[in-house]
């Protein structure tokens, strides 16, 4: 049982590498066979279809850092939404770290795969969670009162593709600098700010407009005519 585990480990590994390079037609279990010098049979044994293995290549090597950031979320020590998220925002943005095999691994999930019909495939290979268990925790933030309530699901896809945007400018740049930790934690915090302020505003916003609406009911008593009113575009 351990060879054989050995054995799909070194294929799916091989095949990853194979993908980096020359994107998902190379795949196809007759090509790859010849690639990395493996029977076609064993593919075929090891895994089922040719999407099988581009979900396990996508799961382990091109979204590992998706599944590492789930997992700071689903720590259960107590500490606030903001902290939580910055957590979660340096797990995530850990993939600049990469070494360029795996950016490669990465840059051909995000750039190839959807115009291939394939989003499907990447929901289920690690979106999917990301989203379900993002949403359950700015949701119970809005539970707890620690952020105003609002669209949870609608949230976490709002701070989730902040975050990818971060990454995204990174990859495009032609010469890559090289990420330090520090710069990845000053840009998880950054985002944080970023989002939880603009949660935060939009709270302001509402008690301003309640007063606002307090103001002018006190002013209509006082006599004042809606004729009188400012301009429509001063509301």
């Amino acid at each position: 049982m351990g060879s054989e585990n050995g054995s799909r480990e070194r294929l799916l590994r091989e095949a990853a590498a194979v993908f980096g390079q020359a994107g998902y037609d190379a795949l196809s279990f007759r090509l790859l066979a010849l690639k990395i010098n493996c029977p076609q049979p064993m593919l075929c044994y090891h895994f089922r279809d040719r999407e099988t293995l581009l979900s396990e290549i996508i799961r382990t090597h091109a979204y590992g850092h998706l599944h590492r950031a789930v997992s700071v979320l689903l720590k259960t020590d107590a500490c606030s939404i903001r902290r939580r998220l910055r957590r979660f925002a340096i797990q995530v943005l850990l993939v600049l770290r990469n070494d360029e095999n795996a950016l490669g691994i990465f840059r051909r999930t995000v750039s190839e795969l959807p115009g291939r019909g394939l989003t499907a495939l990447l929901f289920e290979a690690g979106l999917r969670q990301v989203q379900e268990i993002l949403t359950d925790v700015i949701d119970s933030a809005m539970q707890h009162r620690e952020i105003r309530f609002g669209n949870p699901g609608l949230l976490s896809c709002q701070y989730f593709a902040l975050l990818n945007n971060i990454i995204a400018i990174n990859l495009l740049l032609k010469e890559r600098p090289h990420v330090s930790v520090c710069q990845i934690r000053k840009s998880a915090r950054e985002s944080v700010d970023l989002f939880l302020d603009g949660a935060l505003a939009l709270r302001a916003k509402e008690k301003y407009s309640a007063e606002y609406t307090a103001v002018s009911g006190a002013l209509l008593s006082s006599g004042c005519r809606s004729g009188d009113s400012a301009d429509p575009g001063d509301k």
